[in-house]
């Protein structure tokens, strides 16, 4: 069915609140920090004033209302009439998570439940109540304000022309305040609306009758912005006039002015009008369906250069190479589509860690490094919640308390740094803190009293190996449970979710220097280079991003150090692998029959007594700095593949990230490096 009118305007809405809220906190955040930072008090202005009008536009007028208090508490803000206090501050950030919760609610298709009242009286009551000002008449009955007359003298000599525009309305309009709404919005696009007649209130209330008026600045010819507002439909005329503004305002009490020297507050000339609609929003959804279609014909290219292989036609083989490149260029940019800045999510911290460490009673430095770095949309998607895991562990048991950090001779202040950073086909994803450690002490006893390790296990394992029985379901070491953590789950889900996204975890511990947790993700889930290798009459697919190099050696080349087969490659011993004994017999028998067990049996036999005498290829492959070898008995050759979820029966097998479909037809494995290591 297709989309209603009133639900895509409902869905833009709910796209564009989101933007301006995420920008809205972002500045809340900096301007908390640098009080004097007029270009994030604008900002957030901008944000509030935009809220309304399109909130306006749709009929929320709970949003309106506040968005309105809020509204006129920073324009006394930038005009410096009250000072930008902690109390100021907090209650802005109150304003702005019922504006997130009302708009949640909007897009959850429900009722607000909250009372935003209290909020208004307290917003209120932090203004300063100010006398009318008294208006000037300037022309066609328009009167300014001695601030706002101040302001358009000021923009007017920095080179921005003033028009007044007045706008009639078809006499047969319905919804006229939408009509007004939706022409403000199509000229902020080019400039800046500074007045409307009659007041903005009243246009919500459609107190007006056919028509309205606005004082508009922009660096746009008069033309341009006709035809901006005539874009609206139900206009039935449109005159912009130049307004008459002296330039004497300099003898006045200079005013902060609505538009400031720098460019991201400026409007936007022509050029960069034209370069902002370049770009349009696309629903994730037609993504995920394009990305469907691109596998399938990836999946198609593959058959296509099976069947070009066994003909003798030149004209097929080019046919079917320039397939294959369109394909491969297609398959590109949809990629690169689906990819966005990690900061989409990386943002929304900043005000999770205030939060949490005010409520904690702890100083807490938070960095984010790398937020430019691109990852695919669908994980991004999957990786908020782990990482909001990990940020609660970091403050709830890494950092210490102040005065306990100053007794260890620490800063007050803890630091936590969220970064990512690109490095071949992955993501790393970092938490890093500088508290207390994970203490592997308690991490024994915990395990050992759980009977999850026996004390011979735990005796042979690594300081590295040991933390990572704190990524298991169960266990903290946290004495009590908090409304941070406690129950030893945040670690457990960062790592089931990363291992379901075909990636894996790491983590490093010194005690009193703090805690390292580090993510590793795909740039993308679905279609990746490997090299296909065989196994006895089995095809796997090694994904290339985690390929160091491949080496041919003799049997006698492997040793064996500790149980561990070894080989020395470049002045360095690694690990060897024999996929064979890696995985279990149910891995092996993968979509082989009963009948063919026999003649599987008798291969491997056959394989082991022939291995001994013959050169080896060995695959090297490296997680985290780790490196090891997997033996493979031939190489088949370097592709894209597609990559397919296994089934629910085989996603507990550990060692494949999923399966492909082969040219010939033939499912191949995909093995997980991360999960071999």
């Amino acid at each position: 069915m297709a989309m209603s009118e009133q639900d895509q305007y409902k869905k833009l809405f709910i796209q564009e609140s989101d933007e301006l809220l995420q920008d809205m906190n972002k500045n809340l955040l900096i301007l908390e920090k640098e009080p004097e930072n007029t270009d994030s008090l604008n900002a957030i202005f901008r944000s509030a004033h935009t809220l309304k009008g399109m909130c306006a536009s749709m009929g929320y007028t709970k949003i309106v209302e506040l968005a309105h208090k809020m509204e006129n508490v920073l324009e006394q803000l930038r005009r410096s009439a009250i000072d930008i206090s902690d109390k100021v501050v907090d209650l802005l950030f109150k304003s702005f998570d019922s504006l997130e919760s009302m708009v949640g609610a909007v897009q959850e298709d429900r009722q607000f439940s909250g009372d935003i009242q209290p909020l208004l009286i307290s917003l209120d009551n932090i203004m300063i109540k100010t006398p009318q000002i008294k208006e000037e008449k300037i022309t066609d009955g328009l009167s300014l304000n001695v601030f706002e007359k101040n302001t358009l003298a000021r923009v007017k000599k920095e080179g921005y022309s003033c028009y007044h525009i007045k706008v009639t309305l078809d006499k047969n309009c319905v919804l006229k305040s939408v009509r007004a709404f939706m022409v403000f919005r199509n000229l902020h696009t080019i400039g800046e609306v500074v007045k409307s007649i009659p007041a903005v209130r009243d246009l919500e209330e459609e107190k007006f009758e056919q028509g309205f008026d606005c004082i508009f600045i922009t660096r746009e010819e008069k033309g341009n912005v006709k035809r901006k507002v005539l874009e609206v439909l139900d206009i039935e005329n449109v005159e912009v006039k130049e307004m008459p503004i002296q330039s004497s305002w300099e003898k006045e009490r200079p005013e902060k002015p609505f538009i400031t020297d720098h460019a991201e507050d400026a409007p936007l000339s022509s050029g960069e009008h034209m370069r902002r609609i370049r770009s349009v929003r696309v629903d994730i959804n037609r993504l995920d369906k394009l990305m469907n279609l691109v596998e399938e014909l990836a999946i198609s290219k593959l058959r296509l250069t099976e069947i070009s292989s066994e003909s003798e036609s030149i004209d097929l083989k080019g046919i079917i190479e320039e397939f294959s490149r369109l394909t491969d260029e297609l398959q590109t940019e949809v990629m690169q589509a689906r990819l966005v800045p990690v900061s989409q999510v990386f943002d929304r911290f900043p005000r999770l860690v205030r939060d949490l460490a005010r409520k904690e009673n702890k100083q807490v430095k938070f960095e984010i490094v790398g937020g430019d770095i691109e990852l695919d949309r669908t994980i991004l998607d999957e990786i908020g919640d782990p990482l909001i895991h990990l940020l609660r562990n970091a403050i709830d048991h890494g950092i210490e308390a102040p005065d306990e950090r100053k007794k260890k001779g620490k800063p007050e202040e803890g630091s936590i740094i969220l970064s990512a950073k690109r490095e071949r086909g992955h993501v790393f994803i970092d938490v890093k803190d500088d508290g207390k450690g994970i203490d592997i002490g308690q991490i024994k006893k915990i395990a050992l009293k759980r009977k999850m390790i026996t004390e011979e296990e735990i005796s042979s394992m690594s300081n590295e190996e040991i933390l990572f029985l704190a990524a298991r379901p169960g266990i903290s070491t946290k004495k009590e449970v908090t409304d941070l953590s406690g129950r030893g789950v945040g670690l457990d889900a960062a790592r089931e979710k990363t291992k379901c996204l075909g990636g894996g975890i790491s983590i490093e511990s010194e005690a009193d220097k703090g805690c390292r947790i580090i993510l590793r993700l795909p740039l993308t889930t679905v279609v990746l280079q490997a090299l296909l290798v065989k196994v006895l009459d089995r095809v796997f697919a090694i994904p290339m991003s985690s390929i160091v190099e491949i080496i041919v050696i003799r049997e006698s080349d492997i040793k064996k150090v500790e149980r561990q087969e070894t080989i020395l490659h470049r002045d360095r011993v690694i690990p060897v692998a024999r996929l064979e004994k890696l995985f279990s017999r149910t891995a092996y028998s993968v979509q082989r029959t009963a009948k063919e067990e026999g003649a599987f049996e008798e291969k491997r036999n056959t394989h082991d007594a022939v291995r001994r005498m013959s050169k080896l290829n060995i695959v090297i492959v490296e997680f985290s700095t780790k490196q090891f070898g997997i033996v493979v008995e031939g190489l088949i050759g370097q592709q894209d593949i597609v990559i397919k979820q296994l089934t629910k029966e085989l996603k507990g097998i550990r060692g494949f990230a999923g399966a492909t479909i082969l040219g010939d037809g033939s499912v191949a494995l995909v093995l997980d490096v991360a999960t071999l290591v």
